[in-house]
């Protein structure tokens, strides 16, 4: 009888340095998310509280359109609009492989300790690719996450997007929720 090989998509059961590679990917997504953020608010001229309320749930694509379309009515020089690309293109291919590694399954094999990506696509035909992958690997994907942000604010400075008003503090405006104000009319409403 031949043995069975078994395959564990149990992410409790990945191997922890695979866990903590992906933990950096998320981490570093984040970090140069928060950038691309604070970049559509410069060239939109808005604080960065403004520029959140604006960003904070649009994905990836809207947030890089808005950022392009934006940056051409905000930016005369066009080397730096050249540049902006650029980078913008970087940190949309460094987007790509964070998408890799957290929308997709991964499994490992317990006998080999070796771990698989399993990545789908059903855009007019299913696809399936199944690739292993290494904790080093991983790592080195979270840096490029990571360095292509930085390369996006040290950008900021050069292009004179670096002056984007950060509130000290932050008001209270939990009275100004909606919430809120659907309880203020509650206890006003007569009767």
């Amino acid at each position: 009888m031949a043995p069975i090989t078994v395959f564990d998509f149990d992410p409790h059961h990945l191997p922890d340095e695979i866990l903590k590679a992906l933990g950096l990917v998320a981490a570093c997504s984040a970090q140069t998310e928060d950038v691309v953020q604070m970049g559509i608010a410069s060239v939109l001229g808005v604080d960065i509280e403004k520029g959140t309320a604006i960003t904070a749930h649009l994905n990836a694509q809207l947030r890089d359109n808005l950022f392009r379309s934006a940056a051409e009515i905000a930016i005369d020089n066009l080397d730096h609009l050249d540049e902006l690309d650029k980078l913008l293109d970087e940190v949309a291919d460094a987007s790509k492989r964070r998408n890799e590694y957290l929308h997709y399954s991964i499994y490992h094999v317990p006998k080999t300790g070796r771990c698989f990506l399993t990545k789908k696509s059903a855009r007019g035909s299913v696809q399936v690719t199944i690739r292993e992958i290494t904790a080093e690997e991983i790592v080195r994907d979270a840096e490029r996450i990571y360095i292509a942000g930085l390369n996006l604010m040290a950008f900021y400075g050069k292009a004179g997007l670096d002056d984007i008003d950060i509130p000290e503090c932050r008001l209270d405006r939990s009275h100004k929720t909606r919430a809120a104000r659907k309880a203020r009319r509650k206890t006003s409403t007569p009767g």
